[in-house]
């Protein structure tokens, strides 16, 4: 109140409870008028008090605007007088600091300013007027926040607000957190010069919502302001507030300590699943040795019933304990362990800052692997500066019970308060080191720390509900992306969780396929082969030579016209009617009058297009051709027309309706049907290209392409970052696996995209909401929200004209209106509620 007596002429403080007495002594010089009682009403209760309080005292007579500021925040980090000057060059009637667009667009109601057309109206009058008890806390956010904005832009106020970011930023900030809420990002909001910090996000109220380090926060305010910082400090000891382990930066783990102790396995070092015995599992599948992680689970469990007295067993007893066929295994454990092993990113930064600080740095770990094996596989991993490693089967003490940190304590000649220790298992890592008075912080795994985030349900029901290598693979990959990454491009991220697992496994069978058959080639069709291709030259780089080849249906079918297919006959003449008539159209009746002209066209395309497939040098005889979701099977029967039997076989991702001629193969093993329309239309809408249509090819051979149009701009600039998505999580996957086979099916891909569906949340409806999928046949434009997910909602189809120039013009319209990404609103239970006046001539 203090910082905004600076930037107003007048304060009504309004308490909803009854106030102790001298307390209000305390707003002496700083206030107009204290009302202290209790009306349980919240904010809007005391916005209304106040409101009336100043009207009936002529405060607003003069008065230039109205604010409305309750006390969920601390503040002000950056100077009030910055916020009013920078809004004051904004043209508008009303503002916030925080906008939503959930259910409609309004301002977050924890501080509102209102221009004085606007807090003179009837409209805002009769508002305000009305605020009035009700049952619950949410009744005031439906009825009162979340209406304010639209009556008063419904009646033509003009809106505006301080933190105003960009679509794509909100979308990736609502994916991250799955409901849109910008406060639970303190860090990033503090970054956009945010004057306020909800206390709920430096309190733990938000609880595992919080998607931002509230300690990484308060270091920036001490920087910055540090009286304030003092004053959240004291705020936060009274309260009792404690901040989480995972908040903690890595400057405040190290701390004074000298010695700074990292667990291993889910600490410093990460496997790509979710349960640690999938690494068997994986043995298992690549080497083709079945039972192994049965037999292996079963081996470890005896070896420790044998070995009672030892406080850890080694590998080597539990190799003892296998049956001779899995004996020779072991070094192949050691190998997948040292390959698929991969450095934890927030251990890292730690340990980065204790050797920064110089800190004695070692592993302690309860384990059957040998600290030799161990300190060889850190060192690799880049943690050269790890002094020793500690490992109970040689040690024979645990964490446990406290005895190997003894150990430790007594070997490095150690007082407990000199020591820190990092790890995910909370017993053994957090509770066990403190009992011995040393300073301990718990890190939980990558899979956890996703698992226990709400928005990433969908891939924790994935994980349990489908549990095989493939799925542990492929939510370890999640988690690790989700540990290591920022909120990134929301395209990006639909490309890398739906986009590339498709790519990928769709990959993995063609290659399958073509050895099997012995293609020396393989063609990926326009437009739907581009990103294929690309993600099959990064798996199999040095195998059968691959070639991106336009080929599309207009492209090809100008190169002959006499087709018995009805449709391919029919397609033709209106091409050749597009190029070379004006008013005639070419039909069955008078194609003889046109014979010859086509004919000379046709060959004329024919001989273009031979240009360019000579200048692409494919030299194999047994040829795969690969595209994705077919009917008829076009593409197959049109390089046929051009390669003839050099064409073994057809590669599709899905096929339904048609039978067809040739030998075809399909990655989704079943019949298809209409009603299978969400997955048909996901899959193509995320394997695609950033490109227009290939229409011809000029005497060159140079590709010519269809015309630029609104809405081919807007999906080409929207798909290269998905097309970025599907390809980063490719590299991902060959980095995680490390060549290791791990088969993703088209079976895998559809559960995945069920449970995507099925557990979506806000953030994904508005991603899905700017994605539309074009259907010219049903002469529809719909959302992909609109196709795919599974709940009652209100349509967007619209019936649109065949002609390009009203479908542009429609789909423009559709653009124009696709709704910008909405922030939820976090609304905070307020017992005080400040009302400000910024009176003319301040």
């Amino acid at each position: 109140m203090k910082a905004l007596r600076k930037v107003v002429d007048g304060i009504i403080f309004v308490s909803d409870n009854e106030m102790e007495k001298g307390e209000t002594d305390k707003l002496s010089g700083i206030v107009s008028k204290a009302i202290c009682h209790r009306h349980g009403m919240y904010d809007f209760g005391s916005y209304r008090i106040g409101y009336f309080w100043a009207l009936e005292h002529g405060l607003l007579d003069d008065a230039t605007e109205l604010i409305f500021a309750n006390d969920s925040c601390y503040g002000p980090v950056f100077p009030f007088e910055t916020v009013f000057d920078g809004m004051d060059k904004k043209s508008c009637d009303f503002w916030g600091l925080l906008d939503s667009y959930e259910t409609a667009h309004h301002l977050l109601s924890f501080f509102l300013v209102f221009r004085k057309n606007v807090f003179t109206s009837k409209v805002f009058h009769n508002f305000v007027s009305g605020f009035i008890k009700q049952e619950s806390f949410w009744d005031y956010v439906y009825l009162y926040e979340r209406r304010f904005t639209e009556l008063l832009e419904n009646n033509r106020f003009r809106s505006a607000v301080y933190i105003d970011i960009d679509e794509e930023t909100r979308g990736a900030f609502a994916l991250r957190c799955g409901n849109g809420n910008l406060t639970l990002f303190p860090v990033s909001l503090y970054g956009w010069g945010m004057p306020l910090v909800k206390v709920k996000a430096m309190n733990g109220s938000f609880g595992v919502d919080l998607k931002e380090s509230s300690c990484l926060l308060l270091q920036k305010i001490k920087a910055a302001n540090p009286e304030l910082y003092s004053v959240i400090k004291h705020d936060l000891d009274k309260r009792g507030v404690q901040q989480e382990d995972r908040w903690l930066t890595p400057e405040e783990i190290v701390g004074n300590a000298k010695v700074v102790s990292f667990d291993i396995f889910d600490t410093l070092l990460s496997r790509p699943y979710v349960n640690p015995t999938d690494l068997f599992l994986h043995m298992e599948e690549a080497l083709g040795m079945v039972g192994f992680k049965e037999q292996r689970v079963r081996a470890e469990r005896k070896a420790r019933n044998r070995y009672k007295g030892q406080a850890d067993v080694t590998l080597d007893q539990i190799y003892e304990e296998l049956d001779e066929k899995y004996r020779s295994l072991k070094q192949e454990e050691l190998r997948y362990e040292r390959e698929l092993l991969y450095p934890k990113a927030d251990a890292r930064s730690i340990y980065d800052e204790a050797v920064r600080q110089g800190k004695t740095i070692i592993a302690v770990s309860d384990m059957y692997l040998l600290q030799e094996f161990l300190e060889t596989v850190l060192k690799e991993k880049g943690y050269t500066e790890v002094s020793r490693v500690f490992v109970s089967n040689e040690e024979n003490c645990c964490k446990g019970n406290g005895l190997l940190f003894q150990k430790v304590l007594d070997v490095l000649k150690v007082k407990p308060k000199d020591m820190v220790h990092v790890g995910d298992n909370y017993e053994a890592d957090k509770e066990a080191p403190e009992r011995l008075g040393i300073r301990a912080c718990h890190r939980s795994s990558e899979v956890q720390n996703m698992f226990d985030n709400p928005a990433m349900m969908k891939y924790k029901v994935f994980a349990e509900d489908n549990p095989s290598l493939a799925s542990s693979v492929l939510t370890g990959i999640y988690a690790r992306r989700h540990a290591k990454t920022e909120p990134s491009n929301p395209f990006m991220e639909l490309g890398y969780c739906l986009g590339g697992p498709l790519a990928v496994g769709y990959c993995q069978y063609i290659h399958k396929v073509a050895r099997e058959r012995g293609n020396d080639a393989i063609l990926f069709v326009s437009r739907d082969g581009y990103a294929l291709h690309k993600v099959y030259q990064k798996m199999f780089p040095n195998d059968i030579p691959s070639y991106y080849i336009y080929a599309s249906r207009k492209l090809i079918l100008r190169n002959y016209i006499d087709y018995k297919n009805e449709s391919y006959f029919r397609n033709v003449c209106e091409i050749y009617t597009e190029e070379c008539l004006q008013d005639t159209v070419v039909t069955h009746e008078n194609i003889e009058r046109h014979r010859e002209q086509m004919e000379q066209w046709a060959a004329t395309n024919a001989e273009n297009y031979r240009k360019y497939i000579d200048s692409m040098h494919i030299t194999g005889q047994k040829i795969m051709s690969v595209d994705m979701t077919t009917k008829s099977y076009t593409s197959l029967y049109m390089l046929r027309q051009v390669f003839g039997d050099r064409i073994d076989c057809g590669m599709f991702s899905i096929s339904y309706g048609d039978p067809c001629d040739y030998t075809t193969f399909s990655y989704a093993e079943r019949t298809w049907r209409m009603d299978d329309v969400p997955v048909l239309v996901m899959q193509e809408e995320l394997i695609t290209a950033p490109e227009r249509s290939a229409l011809s090819i000029d005497e060159h051979g140079n590709v010519i392409f269809s015309a630029r149009n609104p809405i081919e701009d807007y999906r080409i600039d929207k798909y290269k970052e998905i097309l970025k998505g599907v390809e980063c999580f490719a590299d991902d996957f060959i980095d995680v696996t490390f060549g290791r086979s791990v088969n993703l099916t088209f079976g895998l891909w559809l559960k995945l995209f069920h449970s995507y569906v099925g557990y979506s949340h806000f953030g994904d409806h508005e991603l899905l909401k700017s994605i539309y999928h074009d259907d010219i046949c049903q002469k529809t434009y719909e959302t992909l929200y609109n196709v795919c997910i599974p709940q009652k909602k209100e349509s967007v189809q619209q019936t649109i004209g065949i002609d390009n120039g009203t479908l542009y013009r429609k789909n423009m319209k559709h653009l124009k209106a696709i709704r910008k990404l909405v922030i939820a609103l976090c609304v905070a239970v307020a017992a005080i509620i400040s009302l400000l006046i910024m009176l003319l001539g301040n």
